[in-house]
């Protein structure tokens, strides 16, 4: 039984012992100071090299054991250490290096101020930032949209991703990057002002801007292989077709390649439109040849020997225009019936605005129709022959002789626009460019004119002398026909 006892006894005072040192042991633990964050966090990147590096710690520390001998940043930094309050901060002597990892550490040398230690060394590291982009050059420093850019410099991203490029603020495509180039495209919405290229390091800036050259702005002549004047230009869809003297016809994918075709006439062809399924000519002695393709024509008859000087589609017929105020309509472009003019001036042009018929012509000449079978004589406010006519989205406009242009929101009232130029003009049309709807007016001399209104024009620089009949929009390029075969483009 003393043997038990004993035994109990002695168990029970090794179980004491025992709780005794794991309770001391956490007590030592919980009363130890500890490092709660730091700033760069551990594993960050893109770290300004300007940055000071600093860590909190869990109580206040007793500041004369935090030193550049407790707290280290690797790779040789020198710098002071400061502390206050429960935050110790190294700042570097001079800045850190580029896309560089450095390894901090607080050693088990700091002690909190009643003598306690770190229980280990607390370890991080991060990454600084890549160097700032530097932009030497642009090559071409102009161009269309589209238009293929290298951009010359240092410091730019191996990933193509990691490159971010605007010109004028308008986000573009990187296609190719290497660190001393992108290779990218001038994207929709462009406009003329400085490229910046932006990495993880910072944002560069062009040394001078980027001129985006807007269709409509700048002019070219393209090789039509045809010495006929051409006297009329229309975008059907995937293609342009071009007509004029002799019964020629051509046609172009691009406005820069064009093939001609074989119309079936010598007749002079003056004026054609699409109806989305068949291409219609009309020209003169009353000619009219069609064709669904643009490649195979053939000729029509349409009911006059007059000759013919436009045609539009309504969306439910044609409209031809021509000599002694002769109208015709067709449902089809094959079969044609002469309607009754109220004049017998000559029309030379014809749109379809909504639901609205109007046509323009000699001696200020205006007639509007809602069905192309009875028509209404309009004031114009003008006795200068009106040669071509568009109609946009909001309103028509008119162009004729001696730079006159008129333009109007219903048909019936028109208002005279003054541009400052005498030309006679032959043509006109818009379209949807990146500054929004532009007008093109085009004539006499190679006059080019443009406008976002239809109110205030502005001259463009013409590549050619030559007269300027007619002009036409794609959705990208403007394309300008005239007299000698010649063909201007804008993109």
């Amino acid at each position: 039984m003393r043997h038990v006892k004993r035994l109990a006894w002695f168990l029970g005072y090794l179980g004491l012992l025992l709780c005794w040192n794991s309770c001391s042991k956490d007590i030592n633990v919980s009363t130890r100071p500890a490092v709660i964050w730091t700033e760069p966090e551990n594993g960050v990147t893109n770290v300004a090299t300007t940055s000071a590096i600093g860590a909190g710690f869990s109580r206040m520390m007793d500041p004369l054991t935090i030193t550049t001998e407790t707290f280290l940043i690797d790779n040789g930094v020198e710098g002071t250490v400061s502390y206050t309050g429960t935050t110790a901060e190294f700042t570097p002597s001079r800045s850190l290096t580029y896309s560089t990892t450095y390894t901090a550490t607080i050693t088990t040398g700091v002690r909190d101020k009643d003598g306690n230690a770190l229980e280990a060394a607390y370890v991080w590291s991060f990454t600084t930032k890549p160097p700032p982009p530097i932009i030497t050059g642009l090559s071409p420093d102009s161009g269309r949209l589209g238009t293929e850019v290298t951009i010359t410099g240092a410091n730019f991203m191996s990933n193509p991703a990691s490159n971010s490029v605007r010109f004028n603020g308008v986000s573009a495509k990187v296609v190719v990057a290497t660190p001393t180039m992108i290779q990218t495209k001038v994207p929709m919405g462009a406009t003329t002002g400085p490229i910046t290229v932006t990495t993880a390091g910072g944002q560069a800036l062009s040394p001078g801007d980027f001129r985006v050259i807007h269709p409509g702005r700048f002019w070219e002549v393209t090789e039509s292989g045809t010495g006929s004047s051409l006297a009329s230009v229309t975008w059907l869809g995937t293609q342009f077709v071009a007509v004029g003297a002799t019964g020629t016809i051509l046609t172009s994918p691009d406005g820069l390649v064009w093939t001609p075709r074989t119309s079936g006439t010598t007749n002079r062809l003056n004026g054609l439109a699409w109806s989305g399924r068949q291409i219609v000519v009309v020209g003169a002695g009353g000619a009219v040849v069609t064709s669904s393709n643009g490649i195979n024509w053939e000729m029509e008859s349409s009911e006059t020997t007059k000759s013919l000087f436009a045609v539009a589609w309504s969306g439910s017929l044609f409209v031809a225009v021509g000599a002694d105020g002769c109208l015709l309509t067709s449902p089809d472009g094959t079969s044609w019936r002469l309607r009754n003019s109220p004049t017998n001036h000559w029309l030379f042009g014809v749109a379809a605005f909504g639901d609205l018929l109007v046509v323009c012509g000699h001696w200020g000449t205006i007639l509007t129709s809602t069905d192309g079978a009875l028509w209404s004589v309009r004031t114009s406010e003008t006795v200068e022959p009106l040669l071509g006519i568009t109609a946009t989205q909001e309103q028509l406009v008119v162009v004729g002789y001696s730079g006159t242009i008129l333009t109007s929101t219903n048909g019936e009232t028109w208002i005279s626009r003054q541009i400052g130029m005498s030309n006679h003009l032959g043509g006109v049309t818009w379209g949807i460019t990146t500054l929004g709807a532009r007008l093109v007016a085009v004539g006499v001399g190679g006059a080019i004119l443009t406008s976002l209104d239809g109110i205030h024009w502005t001259a463009r620089s013409s590549p050619t002398t030559a007269d300027l009949n007619d002009v036409a929009w794609s959705g990208a390029m403007f394309v300008a026909v005239g007299e000698n075969g010649i063909i201007i483009t804008s993109y």
